[in-house]
Protein backbone atom coordinates (compact mmCIF):
# COMPACT_ATOMS: atom_id res chain seq x y z
CA UNK A 1 0.00 0.00 0.00
CA UNK A 2 1.99 3.51 -1.32
CA UNK A 3 1.65 5.74 1.42
CA UNK A 4 2.59 9.99 0.71
CA UNK A 5 3.43 12.79 2.95
CA UNK A 6 3.06 16.39 1.94
CA UNK A 7 3.97 19.36 4.04
CA UNK A 8 3.78 22.65 2.06
CA UNK A 9 4.76 26.13 4.43
CA UNK A 10 5.48 23.94 7.37
CA UNK A 11 8.90 25.63 7.81
CA UNK A 12 9.64 28.54 6.92
CA UNK A 13 13.24 27.73 5.47
CA UNK A 14 11.51 24.65 3.70
CA UNK A 15 8.54 25.44 1.55
CA UNK A 16 8.32 21.75 0.77
CA UNK A 17 9.11 18.34 2.39
CA UNK A 18 7.35 14.82 0.65
CA UNK A 19 7.83 11.53 1.36
CA UNK A 20 6.35 8.45 -0.47
CA UNK A 21 6.93 4.98 0.10
CA UNK A 22 5.89 2.38 -2.62
CA UNK A 23 4.43 -0.87 -1.91
CA UNK A 24 4.05 -3.50 -5.06
CA UNK A 25 4.35 -7.47 -5.51
CA UNK A 26 8.30 -7.73 -4.87
CA UNK A 27 8.70 -9.51 -8.30
CA UNK A 28 7.64 -6.15 -10.48
CA UNK A 29 10.29 -4.99 -12.21
CA UNK A 30 11.75 -0.97 -12.12
CA UNK A 31 14.32 1.39 -12.81
CA UNK A 32 16.32 2.69 -10.54
CA UNK A 33 15.27 6.47 -10.03
CA UNK A 34 17.27 8.73 -12.54
CA UNK A 35 17.11 11.77 -15.01
CA UNK A 36 15.38 10.83 -17.78
CA UNK A 37 16.62 12.82 -21.10
CA UNK A 38 13.86 12.14 -23.30
CA UNK A 39 11.35 13.41 -20.96
CA UNK A 40 13.40 15.69 -18.44
CA UNK A 41 11.14 13.99 -15.89
CA UNK A 42 13.65 12.33 -12.74
CA UNK A 43 11.26 9.45 -11.75
CA UNK A 44 11.86 5.69 -11.37
CA UNK A 45 10.09 3.36 -14.17
CA UNK A 46 8.29 0.89 -13.80
CA UNK A 47 9.09 -1.82 -16.17
CA UNK A 48 6.05 -3.92 -16.20
CA UNK A 49 3.54 -0.84 -17.58
CA UNK A 50 5.75 1.72 -18.19
CA UNK A 51 4.93 4.73 -16.21
CA UNK A 52 6.21 6.03 -12.62
CA UNK A 53 4.69 6.64 -9.46
CA UNK A 54 6.33 9.69 -8.71
CA UNK A 55 8.44 12.97 -10.93
CA UNK A 56 9.21 15.95 -10.80
CA UNK A 57 9.97 18.02 -13.86
CA UNK A 58 13.77 18.81 -14.21
CA UNK A 59 13.33 22.43 -15.58
CA UNK A 60 9.49 23.29 -15.53
CA UNK A 61 9.03 21.80 -11.63
CA UNK A 62 5.92 20.20 -12.59
CA UNK A 63 5.39 17.11 -9.81
CA UNK A 64 3.07 14.32 -9.76
CA UNK A 65 2.89 11.00 -7.15
CA UNK A 66 0.65 8.69 -7.25
CA UNK A 67 -0.85 6.01 -4.80
CA UNK A 68 -4.00 3.89 -5.69
CA UNK A 69 -7.20 3.65 -3.97
CA UNK A 70 -7.27 -0.41 -2.62
CA UNK A 71 -10.77 -1.77 -3.99
CA UNK A 72 -11.34 -5.08 -5.83
CA UNK A 73 -14.19 -3.32 -8.16
CA UNK A 74 -13.04 -2.64 -11.59
CA UNK A 75 -13.96 0.62 -13.89
CA UNK A 76 -12.38 -0.25 -17.16
CA UNK A 77 -14.32 -3.13 -18.62
CA UNK A 78 -11.97 -3.48 -21.64
CA UNK A 79 -8.13 -3.58 -20.37
CA UNK A 80 -6.88 -2.69 -23.81
CA UNK A 81 -8.74 0.66 -23.22
CA UNK A 82 -7.38 1.63 -19.94
CA UNK A 83 -4.60 4.52 -19.02
CA UNK A 84 -1.55 3.28 -16.81
CA UNK A 85 -1.84 5.24 -13.79
CA UNK A 86 1.69 5.37 -14.00
CA UNK A 87 1.72 7.00 -17.21
CA UNK A 88 -1.13 9.70 -15.55
CA UNK A 89 1.87 10.84 -13.44
CA UNK A 90 4.14 11.18 -16.43
CA UNK A 91 1.61 13.33 -18.35
CA UNK A 92 1.10 15.49 -15.11
CA UNK A 93 4.82 15.94 -14.55
CA UNK A 94 5.08 17.42 -17.97
CA UNK A 95 1.87 19.71 -18.69
CA UNK A 96 0.83 22.88 -17.49
CA UNK A 97 -1.99 22.83 -14.68
CA UNK A 98 -4.89 23.09 -17.59
CA UNK A 99 -3.59 20.48 -20.02
CA UNK A 100 -3.07 18.48 -16.88
CA UNK A 101 -7.17 19.01 -15.76
CA UNK A 102 -8.53 18.02 -19.01
CA UNK A 103 -6.45 15.28 -19.52
CA UNK A 104 -8.08 13.90 -16.25
CA UNK A 105 -11.48 14.94 -17.71
CA UNK A 106 -11.00 13.21 -20.62
CA UNK A 107 -9.46 9.85 -19.21
CA UNK A 108 -11.44 9.48 -15.79
CA UNK A 109 -13.63 6.35 -17.56
CA UNK A 110 -9.79 5.26 -18.28
CA UNK A 111 -8.18 4.88 -15.25
CA UNK A 112 -8.74 2.28 -12.07
CA UNK A 113 -9.44 4.00 -8.72
CA UNK A 114 -6.60 6.24 -7.74
CA UNK A 115 -5.32 9.30 -5.90
CA UNK A 116 -2.60 11.35 -7.22
CA UNK A 117 -1.39 14.97 -6.33
CA UNK A 118 0.22 17.26 -8.83
CA UNK A 119 1.12 20.77 -9.56
CA UNK A 120 4.66 23.21 -9.49
CA UNK A 121 6.91 22.80 -6.66
CA UNK A 122 9.68 24.92 -7.79
CA UNK A 123 8.82 28.18 -5.92
CA UNK A 124 8.36 29.07 -2.16
CA UNK A 125 4.72 29.12 -2.26
CA UNK A 126 4.12 25.54 -3.73
CA UNK A 127 0.30 25.03 -5.66
CA UNK A 128 -0.27 21.18 -5.04
CA UNK A 129 -4.19 19.69 -5.93
CA UNK A 130 -5.14 16.63 -5.30
CA UNK A 131 -7.57 14.38 -7.35
CA UNK A 132 -8.81 10.75 -6.93
CA UNK A 133 -11.19 8.71 -8.22
CA UNK A 134 -13.28 5.78 -6.57
CA UNK A 135 -16.27 3.21 -6.62
CA UNK A 136 -18.73 2.99 -3.61
CA UNK A 137 -19.92 -0.73 -2.87
CA UNK A 138 -22.84 -1.13 -5.37
CA UNK A 139 -20.14 0.04 -8.22
CA UNK A 140 -20.77 3.85 -8.73
CA UNK A 141 -17.76 5.79 -9.49
CA UNK A 142 -16.86 9.15 -8.02
CA UNK A 143 -13.98 11.82 -8.70
CA UNK A 144 -13.21 14.52 -6.72
CA UNK A 145 -10.67 17.21 -6.82
CA UNK A 146 -9.59 19.63 -4.21
CA UNK A 147 -5.90 22.04 -3.06
CA UNK A 148 -3.41 20.43 -0.97
CA UNK A 149 -3.92 22.69 2.08
CA UNK A 150 -0.82 24.95 2.59
CA UNK A 151 0.86 25.41 6.13
CA UNK A 152 -0.10 21.53 7.90
CA UNK A 153 1.26 18.11 6.84
CA UNK A 154 -1.35 15.71 4.77
CA UNK A 155 -1.21 11.98 4.12
CA UNK A 156 -2.90 10.05 1.40
CA UNK A 157 -2.24 6.22 1.43
CA UNK A 158 -5.06 3.99 -0.30
CA UNK A 159 -8.09 4.66 1.46
CA UNK A 160 -11.27 4.78 -0.47
CA UNK A 161 -12.93 8.48 -0.32
CA UNK A 162 -15.88 7.39 -1.67
CA UNK A 163 -16.71 4.68 1.49
CA UNK A 164 -13.54 5.94 4.18
CA UNK A 165 -15.33 8.86 6.30
CA UNK A 166 -11.76 9.05 8.14
CA UNK A 167 -8.33 8.26 7.17
CA UNK A 168 -6.51 5.41 8.46
CA UNK A 169 -4.85 5.01 11.67
CA UNK A 170 -1.66 4.26 10.07
CA UNK A 171 -1.98 7.85 8.03
CA UNK A 172 -3.17 9.55 11.31
CA UNK A 173 -0.17 8.27 13.21
CA UNK A 174 1.97 9.64 10.29
CA UNK A 175 0.79 12.78 9.81
CA UNK A 176 0.88 13.81 13.64
CA UNK A 177 4.67 12.02 13.78
CA UNK A 178 5.71 13.91 11.14
CA UNK A 179 4.00 17.31 12.42
CA UNK A 180 5.44 16.97 15.70
CA UNK A 181 8.90 16.27 13.29
CA UNK A 182 9.12 19.19 11.58
CA UNK A 183 7.36 21.56 14.01
CA UNK A 184 10.56 20.79 16.13
CA UNK A 185 13.30 21.59 13.58
CA UNK A 186 16.07 24.32 13.95
CA UNK A 187 15.63 27.60 11.96
CA UNK A 188 18.50 26.62 9.64
CA UNK A 189 17.53 22.63 9.11
CA UNK A 190 20.32 20.38 7.48
CA UNK A 191 18.76 18.76 4.34
CA UNK A 192 20.75 15.55 5.71
CA UNK A 193 18.72 15.96 9.14
CA UNK A 194 15.50 15.97 7.17
CA UNK A 195 16.23 13.21 4.98
CA UNK A 196 17.39 10.90 8.53
CA UNK A 197 14.10 12.36 10.58
CA UNK A 198 11.75 11.69 7.65
CA UNK A 199 13.03 8.18 6.73
CA UNK A 200 12.98 6.99 10.30
CA UNK A 201 9.34 7.57 10.73
CA UNK A 202 8.76 6.56 7.14
CA UNK A 203 10.55 2.75 8.20
CA UNK A 204 8.49 2.07 10.83
CA UNK A 205 6.17 -0.92 10.93
CA UNK A 206 4.62 -3.17 13.99
CA UNK A 207 4.19 0.66 15.74
CA UNK A 208 2.17 0.03 19.22
CA UNK A 209 -1.11 1.57 19.04
CA UNK A 210 -1.74 1.52 15.45
CA UNK A 211 -5.23 -0.53 14.36
CA UNK A 212 -6.46 -1.80 11.53
CA UNK A 213 -9.26 0.29 10.00
CA UNK A 214 -12.51 -0.98 10.84
CA UNK A 215 -13.28 -1.70 6.98
CA UNK A 216 -10.28 -3.73 5.41
CA UNK A 217 -9.94 -3.47 1.78
CA UNK A 218 -10.63 -7.25 0.09
CA UNK A 219 -7.81 -7.48 -1.87
CA UNK A 220 -5.42 -9.86 0.25
CA UNK A 221 -6.92 -12.55 2.34
CA UNK A 222 -7.71 -10.66 6.18
CA UNK A 223 -4.73 -11.79 7.89
CA UNK A 224 -3.06 -10.40 5.11
CA UNK A 225 -4.43 -7.12 4.67
CA UNK A 226 -4.06 -6.63 8.58
CA UNK A 227 -0.44 -7.06 8.38
CA UNK A 228 -0.47 -3.74 5.59
CA UNK A 229 -2.00 -1.56 8.58
CA UNK A 230 1.13 -1.40 11.33
CA UNK A 231 2.86 1.37 9.93
CA UNK A 232 3.97 3.72 7.15
CA UNK A 233 6.07 0.51 6.07
CA UNK A 234 5.08 -2.60 5.17
CA UNK A 235 8.32 -5.55 5.83
CA UNK A 236 9.23 -8.48 4.41
CA UNK A 237 7.37 -11.16 6.20
CA UNK A 238 7.20 -15.00 6.58
CA UNK A 239 3.90 -15.11 6.08
CA UNK A 240 3.25 -12.46 3.26
CA UNK A 241 6.87 -12.55 1.15
CA UNK A 242 5.37 -11.45 -1.99
CA UNK A 243 4.47 -7.43 -1.34
CA UNK A 244 5.50 -4.91 0.71
CA UNK A 245 7.47 -2.00 0.39
CA UNK A 246 9.87 -1.83 -2.48
CA UNK A 247 11.45 1.77 -2.30
CA UNK A 248 11.46 5.20 -0.94
CA UNK A 249 11.40 8.86 -1.42
CA UNK A 250 11.74 11.68 0.47
CA UNK A 251 11.88 15.36 -1.18
CA UNK A 252 12.92 18.63 0.20
CA UNK A 253 12.72 22.11 -1.01
CA UNK A 254 15.15 24.65 0.12
CA UNK A 255 13.54 28.44 0.03
CA UNK A 256 17.23 30.38 0.01
CA UNK A 257 19.45 27.61 -1.76
CA UNK A 258 16.53 27.91 -4.47
CA UNK A 259 17.28 24.25 -4.82
CA UNK A 260 15.54 20.70 -4.71
CA UNK A 261 16.68 17.46 -3.12
CA UNK A 262 15.51 14.38 -4.45
CA UNK A 263 16.22 11.21 -2.21
CA UNK A 264 15.83 7.57 -3.01
CA UNK A 265 16.12 4.13 -2.64
CA UNK A 266 15.29 0.45 -3.15
CA UNK A 267 13.97 -1.14 -0.37
CA UNK A 268 13.58 -4.83 -2.46
CA UNK A 269 17.43 -5.44 -3.16
CA UNK A 270 17.56 -9.07 -3.97
CA UNK A 271 20.76 -10.70 -2.17
CA UNK A 272 20.86 -14.08 -4.71
CA UNK A 273 17.73 -15.84 -3.21
CA UNK A 274 14.20 -14.94 -4.47
CA UNK A 275 11.92 -12.44 -2.70
CA UNK A 276 9.90 -15.57 -1.20
CA UNK A 277 13.07 -17.34 0.41
CA UNK A 278 14.43 -14.84 2.59
CA UNK A 279 13.93 -10.98 3.47
CA UNK A 280 15.57 -7.73 1.27
CA UNK A 281 18.11 -5.68 1.98
CA UNK A 282 17.90 -1.55 1.47
CA UNK A 283 19.99 0.33 -0.97
CA UNK A 284 22.03 3.04 0.23
CA UNK A 285 20.03 6.73 -0.23
CA UNK A 286 20.94 8.46 -3.57
CA UNK A 287 21.06 11.65 -4.22
CA UNK A 288 19.23 14.19 -7.19
CA UNK A 289 19.90 17.55 -6.41
CA UNK A 290 17.99 20.13 -9.07
CA UNK A 291 18.25 23.88 -9.17
CA UNK A 292 15.01 25.93 -9.56
CA UNK A 293 14.66 27.47 -12.46
CA UNK A 294 16.34 31.00 -12.90
CA UNK A 295 13.91 33.18 -14.28
CA UNK A 296 12.11 33.15 -11.27
CA UNK A 297 11.20 36.69 -10.17
CA UNK A 298 13.21 38.10 -6.93
CA UNK A 299 11.27 36.82 -3.60
CA UNK A 300 12.63 38.37 -0.61
CA UNK A 301 14.52 36.02 1.72
CA UNK A 302 12.61 34.12 4.63
CA UNK A 303 15.53 33.77 6.93
CA UNK A 304 18.36 36.23 7.91
CA UNK A 305 20.87 33.82 6.89
CA UNK A 306 21.07 31.00 4.09
CA UNK A 307 20.70 27.09 5.10
CA UNK A 308 23.94 26.05 6.03
CA UNK A 309 25.80 23.91 3.18
CA UNK A 310 24.95 19.93 3.46
CA UNK A 311 27.64 17.23 3.32
CA UNK A 312 26.70 14.11 2.11
CA UNK A 313 27.36 10.95 4.78
CA UNK A 314 28.95 8.07 3.46
CA UNK A 315 25.46 6.32 2.89
CA UNK A 316 24.27 8.48 0.88
CA UNK A 317 25.08 9.10 -3.35
CA UNK A 318 25.10 12.85 -4.39
CA UNK A 319 24.21 13.38 -8.06
CA UNK A 320 24.18 16.71 -9.77
CA UNK A 321 22.10 16.25 -12.80
CA UNK A 322 23.55 18.74 -15.96
CA UNK A 323 22.30 21.87 -17.36
CA UNK A 324 18.58 20.40 -17.57
CA UNK A 325 18.72 20.73 -13.70
CA UNK A 326 20.73 23.71 -13.40
CA UNK A 327 23.19 22.40 -11.13
CA UNK A 328 26.94 21.34 -12.09
CA UNK A 329 28.25 17.52 -11.66
CA UNK A 330 30.02 17.21 -8.11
Amino acid sequence: MCILVVAIGCHPALPLIIAHNRDENRDRPSGDDQLEDTTGIVCGRDLQAGGMVIGVHSTSGHFAALTNCRTHLRRVSDPSSAVSRGRLVEYLATHEREAALQFLETNRERLEGFHVVFGNIFRKSPHLEYAWAAPDDDGNWFNGRSRIVPNKVSVICNENPALDAVAWPKSEWLKDQVSRFIHGLPENPSVEAVRLGISSIMDRYDVPGICPPECLPTCFPREKEVLLHTGPFTPWREQFPEFGTVSQRIIVSHALTKELSYFYRSTNVQTGLSSMESPPKKSPWQHLLLGWPRNLPPQPSLLGKRIPGNASPSEVDEHRPGKRAHASIV
